[in-house]
């Protein structure tokens, strides 16, 4: 199995303003200048050049509108009927690698079949249908829509890989539109445990993700989720990062959430510590449940707009959230230059933490035993505790409550201390 690239610096294009002043700086991830070169293309510096191979990509035509007679192989002249009929020759082919890709170049029409991807001979794919989902055109369509054009009936998956895919490294849909009315109408999962499934990514951009079941993630390196339109419930168990971005949309039908999981008893992928789901500059508007063990990131101009409970880690930064969160047992939420408005809520149940370095002017509920921090400066607060009472701090030390957590003391006012 072809293993992934490790990363040991990048590249920094700076202004040039003569002969003497460097072109390209070279850098570690701490950003220390490890070596550069110069206006008059010398190399300086502890480094080394290495020249890489150019990649290959191959690539085979599917049309499904074609009802001519011919035998198809995968040329733009005679193109293969069925994506599965391109899939099935790059099995054959047997020289599908990092450095050989195949791109299947889909052209316009409703393909009513199931994209199965178990073979080891899949290695680094690209589906490409050629849409945008923002202007809703997605000309390709996996599966099938009923006569209203919004409701799938495709009773079949449209996407499973499940087996003998530990090899399958890199894989791309682009401008697909995706319509299943069957459960697990997405059904991603590596099959061994430290699998290489998807170390280079699992994208889909630009795509549309009609199913009206789950899209099951399990098992996999990364999946990147960029300008899509999603309706489809989600299922995310054991990823190592999941990265929702670039105006990504999430609306699930009514009832619909998306459960985040850390399972430590199945299978994980290679480098795998915890599942950690990034929504960066997204609107969502269903509930993430964050399980123990997991990890929710919302940034970078991101807006929340449905119930959120954790009981794993949360971290809101630059973005906005419009509803109600719960912190439970086991979780944690730190609001970190980000904008609760009056519309949210932040429930703390015990055991739960939360720190505020944003702005909130919704209400605050810290119930016994949840801990609730101010970290630099917030806005307007509303603490409405369902506290156990104490006369004081230490009657509340005795009573098990720890540093940083509320009581009341009961009397008249009845104020609301924190353990010290």
């Amino acid at each position: 199995m072809p293993s992934s690239p490790t990363a040991t610096a990048f590249i920094r294009p700076i202004p040039v303003t003569g002969n003497n002043q460097d072109i390209l700086q070279v850098r570690d991830f701490s950003n220390n200048v490890v070596g550069w070169i110069d206006g008059q293309g010398f190399l300086w510096g502890n480094m080394q050049v290495v020249v890489a191979p150019t990649p290959v990509t191959k690539t085979l035509y599917v049309d499904g509108n074609r009802q001519d007679t011919y035998s198809p192989s995968g040329t733009i002249q005679y193109p293969f009927k069925t994506i599965m009929a391109a899939v099935n020759q790059v099995i054959t082919n047997s020289d599908n690698s990092i450095d050989v890709g195949y791109l299947i170049d889909i052209a316009p029409a409703v393909y009513k079949e199931t994209i199965s991807l178990n073979s080891p001979e899949l290695v680094n794919l690209t589906f490409d249908g050629h849409g945008a989902s923002e202007s809703n055109l997605c000309p390709v369509t996996v599966g099938s829509l009923d006569a209203g054009g919004l409701n799938p009936d495709f009773l079949n998956a449209v996407i499973t890989s499940t087996s003998t895919n530990t090899q399958l490294v890199s894989l791309v849909f682009k401008g697909i539109q995706f319509a299943s009315a069957a459960s697990d109408g997405i059904n991603l999962v590596g099959d061994v445990n430290g699998t290489g499934f998807g170390s280079f990514g699992i994208v889909f951009h630009d795509c549309v993700i009609r199913n009206t079941s789950d899209a099951v993630f399990n098992n996999i390196g990364n999946v990147y989720i960029s300008r899509c339109q999603i309706t489809s419930h989600f299922t995310i168990t054991n990823v190592n990062g999941v990265f929702f971005e670039n105006r990504t949309v999430i609306n699930l039908a009514a009832g619909g959430y998306i459960p985040v999981i850390t399972n430590s008893g199945l299978n994980k992928p290679s480098g795998f510590s915890s599942t950690a789901v990034n929504l960066y500059g997204v609107n969502v508007a269903q509930p993430f449940d964050v399980q123990a063990g997991s990890i929710l990131r919302v940034r970078y101009g991101a807006q929340y707009l449905a119930t959120l409970t954790i009981e794993g880690t949360c971290e809101f930064r630059n973005s906005t959230c419009t509803s109600a969160i719960v912190v439970n047992s086991g979780g944690s939420l730190t609001n970190s230059a980000s904008f609760f408005s009056s519309a949210s809520s932040v429930t703390v149940n015990s055991g739960g933490s939360y720190t505020e370095s944003g702005f909130r002017s919704g209400s605050l509920t810290v119930n016994s035993g949840g801990t609730y921090a101010v970290s630099g400066t917030v806005g307007a607060q509303n603490i409405i505790a369902n506290l156990s009472v104490y006369a004081n701090n230490a009657a509340a030390v005795a009573g098990g409550l720890l540093v940083g957590q509320f009581y009341r003391t009961g009397s008249d006012p009845d104020t609301v201390c924190v353990v010290h």
